[in-house]
């Protein structure tokens, strides 16, 4: 037998796909036959056989055979080859050139392919799941090391966690904690959610919630997995429901205690009714010079000391009239001026009143009562003296404003701030700070109605009113009046407005 009838019936009888190539013609064994579905008839050439298994990408398998039999050998190269009945395998295909006749060899690498192409779309669609998820994913090893990480959190590389504890990455807590709570993970198998704040660069909070769970296989704790997602809109929401549930108790309370104030306010109004009948009828019959007149004088001051008082108490309990007409805020600020600086004394007072207010609606001397209390209030918080500065501006809110004291809808208003340069108040004070006979200036030196008077006025006129406060540093009151009606009729009584 010839050296090339002996290759030919040894490639004729190799097991696995092999096709023979001498010259212009191809022979194909029968596991090749078997593997493709062609006869060897239908494909008995080099270019039958490029131009039938590969098709449109026919030129481009070529050019890379020619540089393999050009270089005397060939590198296994992996393609889709289209079989007899229209289906497709993925082959790879290794030359093994001599001078006159090569041998090709084939191996059918379609599941092994496909499996790896599916674990690729796989793992893609993985991975871009885990990209659009608000948060990041973590992958962190039995000791405590970061192995994988979704993307960099924070504005951080990913360089800089790889490789790194996991405390570092969910910060506050150090080294021990976080090993101590892998290792409860690891031994309970319970996952665990920590949540951690951080302070940024520009002074704001951040929180930050991370879920954790073991990483299992076969049974076995492998590792962990930790997804952290923004948890500070949350925390947000969370205070501003406590802070609503703060503001109905605290409507709640004044409420209570001004329908108290209401009832003590008319049982005195109608004792002071009757003494101011007795000192009247008395004054009469008293000639001129008469010594008791001088006790009746003093009387009758403490008579309107406590009328004054009486007219606060209706002013909290809702029990008092408006007479509202069309105000300029500025206008009425400018007309008290004298008053106010009397009222400061020693205290400077700066005024910066704006020209293009909305008209309001409100009983003008209610107004006044309110800008006098508040300006007092100021003077009281400096008791070494300071500055008060009383302004005025004409307030457009496109959206709801949002205050520690409640949300004010979206408007124009008439607003009127009042700073002073005072101790400012705590937590505490502010709890308090609009309660009736709720007062930090020490006994006798106020009946605690003040601001709890400005306060019922300011509702009752459809406006608004906060503060700003912060210990050592001074308090801002601001009052938004509503651009047009007023919300009472004149003689109504406050407790009958809507």
């Amino acid at each position: 037998m010839s050296p090339e009838e002996a290759l030919h019936s040894f490639v004729s009888g190799l097991p696995t796909p092999a096709v023979l190539v001498r010259e212009d013609r191809l022979l194909m064994n029968t596991a090749a036959q078997q593997l493709l579905g062609y006869a060897h008839e239908e494909v008995s050439t080099p270019e039958q056989w490029f131009a039938t298994l590969y098709g449109e990408t026919a030129e481009d398998i070529r050019s890379i055979y020619t540089g393999h039999r050009q270089g005397g050998r060939g590198q296994p190269v992996t393609h889709p080859v289209r079989r007899a009945d229209g289906s497709r395998l993925w082959v790879q295909f290794s030359a093994h050139f001599t001078d006159d006749e090569e041998v090709w060899l084939l191996n059918d690498v379609t599941e092994h392919f496909e499996t790896a192409i599916n674990l690729d779309a796989t793992e893609a669609r993985w991975q871009s799941l885990v990209e659009s998820l608000p948060g990041w994913v973590s992958e962190i090893a039995l000791d405590g090391t970061v192995r994988w990480i979704s993307h960099a959190p924070r504005r951080r590389q990913t360089e800089e966690i790889m490789g790194r504890q996991i405390s570092d990455l969910i910060g506050e807590l150090d080294l021990t904690q976080t090993q101590d709570m892998l290792a409860d993970m690891r031994h309970t198998g319970r996952p665990l959610t920590v949540e951690t704040q951080e302070r940024t660069a520009d002074g704001s909070v951040v929180w930050w919630e991370h879920r954790m769970a073991p990483l299992r296989q076969c049974g076995v704790c492998i590792g962990f997995v930790v997804y952290t997602i923004d948890a500070t809109e949350r925390h947000q929401q969370q205070q501003q429901c406590l802070e609503q549930e703060r503001q109905l108790q605290q409507a709640r309370k004044l409420e209570a205690l001004g329908r108290m104030a209401g009832g003590v306010a008319h049982d005195f109004n109608n004792m002071l009714t009757v003494i101011q009948g007795g000192l009247d009828v008395a004054s009469h019959e008293l000639p001129d010079g008469h010594p008791a007149l001088r006790e009746l004088h003093d009387i009758q001051q403490a008579m309107n000391r406590a009328t004054t008082l009486v007219r606060e108490l209706l002013s909290v309990s809702r029990g008092g009239i408006l007479q509202p007409s069309q105000v300029n805020l500025s206008s009425v600020v400018e007309g008290m001026m004298h008053l106010l600086r009397l009222e400061l004394g020693s205290v400077e007072l700066k005024v910066a009143l704006a020209s293009d207010l909305p008209e309001i609606s409100a009983d003008a001397s209610r107004i006044r009562q309110v800008i006098a209390n508040l300006v007092r209030n100021a003077r009281d918080a400096m008791p070494d003296g300071g500055c008060v500065r009383l302004s005025t501006e004409r307030l457009e809110l496109k959206t709801d404003l949002v205050t520690l004291q409640g949300a004010i809808p979206a408007g124009t208003y008439a607003a009127l701030h009042v700073r002073d340069t005072g101790l400012g108040m705590d937590k505490e004070t502010q709890s308090h700070l609009f309660e009736p006979f709720f007062t930090t200036k020490g006994e006798g030196r106020g009946t605690g109605l003040g601001l709890s008077v400005v306060y019922g006025i300011v509702q009752q006129s459809g406006g608004h009113i906060w503060f700003e406060t912060e210990p050592g540093k001074g308090t801002t009151f601001h009052v938004a009046l509503p651009e047009g009606s007023a919300r009472c009729r004149p003689e109504k009584r406050l407790h009958n407005c809507s």
